[in-house]
């Protein structure tokens, strides 16, 4: 198993402790990762294929949680970055007051 696999599920376990997170499927959410490729990465001895953290899904813990990429690969104690504030998941919804603004903004340019 990479370190940043060790390192990632530390994070998970960490976060749970702290009750940013309850479930693995919250982390997994956030993250981008399914549910069963994070079992195959806890358990490589079980399954025929091992699977591991993608770039994508350690860059979406640093945005969304804060945490410090040198913890992640193992340079680093400390698993969030000081002063870091977490990022609110992105909401898929469009907020209409924004569309109303960018409207009159366009009408106003014409």
């Amino acid at each position: 198993m990479f370190t940043s696999d060790i390192k990632m599920l530390e994070l998970k376990e960490i976060l749970k402790a702290k009750g940013v997170i309850r479930f693995d499927k919250d982390f997994c959410d956030i993250v981008g990762i399914l549910r069963q490729n994070l079992y195959q990465i806890q358990n490589p001895e079980k399954v025929k294929r091992i699977q591991h953290f993608t770039p994508q899904h350690i860059e979406n813990a640093g945005k969304y949680f804060g945490a410090d990429m040198n913890f992640i690969f193992g340079l680093s104690p400390e698993p969030f970055i000081s002063g870091q504030k977490r990022i609110d998941k992105p909401s898929t919804k469009r907020s209409t007051s924004t569309s109303k603004s960018k409207e009159k903004t366009e009408k106003q340019n014409l």
